[in-house]
């Protein structure tokens, strides 16, 4: 016994990196796809000289498309390749972040932050998707390491190592990329200033030059991006900017400590495990396991970005590079605060382990549109009668639905802006189809339907239940729909016919 757990402290990568594996792998295609996964599927489907025109087009970096590309060429499932290779992301982190970042801490800080993130619900969802999240907490790592190295002895070599990691960052991703940069060079600037270091000034221009330089093919469609981001008029769930923050922040939280799939028993875990969770938290924060300024300055920049970006629901997914200092600062309390410590991670492991069974079983999933199942619904509306189908994209991107339904393209109407609304309906006018199918967020087609239209049928798709209606109306102040999806079948009135 004594053997193993000295085996355990001295390579604890031995044992992680099967576990993890072993929790990561299975059941690739286990959930549907869902419209960020679809665009990288259509991504990877183009020629590789149409890929940068393609990205340049829809403000996304190319290095992840361009790699999981080469990698999808040795199977005939782009799906389960795409989800592979996140999955060799995740790995990959792991030891990078082990040998470059955690390796240094005492050995039982270090078992703690292996066990909490190879445990980790968050990186079990967003770890499996076939998205670059995986290799944006890659990227970052090495970038983070770079700067703490600047820190440590500010020099023009270093500095330059620093730049060119977080230019490699940005190819991956914008946010990591920008928030690495800003955390760096924000702390160089003001370790000069207080610490009257010319040396430190002098890095942080070293690093900005290098990663501007390295950046320059790609830096005006960053720019573009950038001012994107800045007129993005952003879905809020709350009425209030208050509100809304909270919201934001306590779903990250949520996600990044417990999950997104909570079933009622996971639910009433997450709750109970609360307060330990933010006690150790603020506990390890104290011991100050990273450079306390890098990880704040690059949070604060993460959060604004996805604020400016995208609605809360997408918080965690586009800050996932920030979870490996969450799990790093839990696993510093743990071990200052001993026996309790130890107490309350092996709950949180228990927490962990709860969530995990939950997303297996998709149970408790807090965002449904992960659950959409695009393949059951593109079966429904293909069935007789044949009809026109009007696919709203405007609350929920339905890309997976229209690749389904790509063999009936002359009959699809896609509703990508509120000016779609008056087009389709002036087609419809026009047209006059016997039936058509209305889908999205809310599936209904509005005024035509009193004019030319008249509803049969209607279907529902993941469904909320009592408390998530009750919560989005307090928050919204407006009353939610009954299912995350939903569609509605028109039927021609019959004197439309006679006129």
């Amino acid at each position: 016994m004594k053997r193993a757990t000295q085996a355990l402290l001295s390579r604890p990568l031995w044992f992680f990196l099967p576990l993890q594996a072993a929790l990561l792998l299975p059941w690739l295609d286990l959930l549907p796809v869902w419209g960020d996964e679809q665009f990288t599927l259509n991504m990877i489907r183009l020629s590789w000289d149409a890929i940068p025109a393609a990205l340049a087009r829809d403000i996304h970096p190319p290095l992840y498309f361009f790699a999981v590309k080469a990698w999808a060429t040795w199977t005939d499932s782009p799906l389960l390749a795409a989800r592979a290779f996140s999955v060799a992301g995740v790995l990959t982190a792991t030891i990078v972040l082990d040998r470059l970042l955690i390796r240094k801490l005492e050995p039982e800080n270090r078992l703690w932050f292996l066990a909490l993130w190879c445990l980790s619900p968050a990186l079990l969802l967003y770890g499996r998707m076939a998205r670059s999240y995986s290799w944006q907490i890659v990227a970052a790592a090495v970038a983070f390491w770079a700067a703490q190295r600047v820190l440590e002895l500010p020099n023009r070599k270093r500095a330059a190592g620093f730049g060119l990691a977080a230019a490699v960052t940005l190819y991956v991703h914008y946010l990591p990329g920008l928030a690495v940069l800003a955390g760096g060079v924000t702390t160089l600037l003001v370790a000069a200033w207080r610490d009257k270091q010319r040396q430190a000034a002098v890095a942080a221009l070293v690093s900005t030059a290098v990663c501007v330089a390295a950046y320059l093919p790609w830096l005006g469609v960053l720019s573009e991006g950038i001012g994107q981001a800045a007129a993005k008029q952003v879905h809020w769930v709350a009425s209030s900017f208050l509100a809304e923050a909270a919201v934001r922040l306590g779903y990250w939280f949520i996600s990044f400590g417990f999950g997104e799939a909570l079933s009622v028993p996971a639910l009433g875990a997450a709750v109970a495990m609360s307060f330990p969770l933010v006690w150790l938290l603020l506990r390890g924060v104290a011991q100050r396991p990273f450079p306390l300024m890098l990880v704040t300055v690059a949070s604060v920049v993460a959060l604004i970005g996805t604020w400016r970006w995208t609605a809360f629901a997408f918080t965690p997914a586009r800050s996932l590079f920030l979870l490996p200092f969450f799990a790093a600062t839990i696993a510093a309390g743990i071990t200052i605060e001993g026996r309790r410590g130890r107490l309350a991670g092996l709950a949180l492991l228990a927490t962990s382990l709860l969530g995990a069974s939950c997303y297996y079983r998709q149970a408790g999933f807090l965002n449904k549109g992960y659950l959409i199942p695009f393949p059951e619904i593109a079966r429904v509306v293909s069935e007789p009668p044949r009809a026109k189908i009007a696919i709203d994209f405007r609350a929920t991107d339905s890309s997976p639905l229209a690749a389904q339904l790509r063999e009936r393209r002359e009959d699809l109407l896609l509703i990508r802006r509120p000016a779609g609304v008056s087009k389709m309906r002036r087609e419809l006018s026009k047209s006059t189809p016997g039936h058509v199918w209305v889908l999205g967020r809310r599936g209904r087609l509005g005024g035509l339907s009193r004019s030319l239209y008249e509803e049969v049928h209607s279907e529902g798709w993941m469904p909320y239940s009592p408390w998530e209606r009750g919560l989005s109306e307090i928050l919204s102040g407006r009353p939610p729909p009954n299912h995350r999806y939903e569609g509605t079948l028109y039927r021609r009135r019959k004197r439309s016919r006679d006129r």
